[in-house]
């Protein structure tokens, strides 16, 4: 869900990524889609350091289309042990704002909403038959 503010407003606050204040900085500024002003040369430095992700809101700077497509085959060619197979975690997605309750994979937990596989694990967990208490408690605690 990205929304739309008033760039005058957006402009008098400082670069999340180096701190500088962005109305008087003589660097170019970005507006990713979230709305959060960072210097372009910020972003840039960003993506080449792997974060993808505005560093005020976690949504994504970038189109991720081609980054899902690779990680969906990613997923489609590593299939879980047995005793994953059916286990369940309940997810918070960064780009759209939607809890969700999604097939636990390694790879990544993909919004069943948006198609995203920036999210995070909430709070719930969910239990299933065939996932030992073992397994379970080593589930809680992967983030």
């Amino acid at each position: 869900m990205w929304t739309v503010q008033c760039i005058e407003e957006i402009s008098r606050r400082n670069c999340a990524v180096c701190l500088e204040d962005l109305h008087t900085s003589r660097s170019n500024a970005h507006i990713p889609p979230c709305g959060h002003l960072i210097h372009r040369t910020c972003m840039e430095q960003c993506a080449q350091t792997g974060n993808y992700y505005c560093p005020t809101c976690a949504e994504s700077l970038f189109d991720m289309k081609q980054a899902r497509k690779i990680l969906d085959q990613e997923v489609a060619n590593t299939p879980m042990p047995d005793e994953y197979k059916d286990y369940h975690v309940a997810i918070l997605c960064r780009d759209c704002h939607q809890e969700n309750k999604v097939l636990f994979h390694v790879i990544g937990l993909k919004c069943p909403k948006c198609g995203s596989y920036n999210t995070c694990r909430s709070g719930e967990r969910y239990e299933t038959n065939n996932v030992t208490p073992q397994i379970q408690r080593q589930m809680s605690d992967v983030v």
